[in-house]
């Protein structure tokens, strides 16, 4: 009786669980950058009650964050495209009522419609990732900072004085 009791508990917390999300990779679908915000496709299936297997929806408009700071009016932010991956993480209030600044009720916590995206999950290393410096790329463009000094790649152009304390090499002027 004590085992049947306990398996019935277990089903029940398992088939409240299916319908609690807190992070999954996903493939941008579109992006829009006027407003920060993509269609996503999660990755992955979801496991329904009955134990068929179903591909997740897609998520449109999906917040895009990038680390920066509002305060400071600083931050990094690069083009996102089509077919890029991302980590979904599902919020545990509602996202529509923190971005119009409403009190959020909380009643979709972990809801698929509450997913902010993080661009830059790979599923492969990226070209050009070393791991030991800081790396900016755009095209064959690169800007790379380690321990030893910061290395560019590209054409730079400087609007402005330019002070260098220190040897300038320049073998090709």
């Amino acid at each position: 009786m004590n085992q049947e009791v306990v398996a019935n508990m277990e089903k029940l917390v398992q088939g409240q669980l299916t319908g609690v999300h807190t992070a999954l990779p996903g493939k941008i679908t579109a992006f829009d950058p006027s407003t920060c915000t993509a269609s996503v496709q999660p990755l992955g299936s979801l496991k329904l009650s009955n134990g068929v297997k179903s591909s997740y929806p897609m998520i449109s408009r999906v917040p895009v964050v990038f680390p920066c700071s509002q305060s400071l009016s600083i931050g990094i932010t690069f083009p996102v495209s089509a077919g890029d991956y991302c980590l979904l993480i599902f919020s545990e209030t509602a996202l529509t009522e923190f971005r119009t600044g409403a009190s959020a009720e909380g009643t979709l916590r972990f809801d698929l419609s509450n997913a902010i995206a993080i661009p830059g999950l790979f599923n492969t290393r990226p070209s050009g990732y070393s791991g030991s410096a800081a790396v900016i790329t755009a095209g064959s463009n690169k800007v790379s900072i380690s321990g030893s000094g910061i290395s560019i790649s590209g054409n730079v152009t400087i609007t402005g004085t330019l002070d260098v304390t220190g040897n300038v090499t320049a073998p090709n002027i």
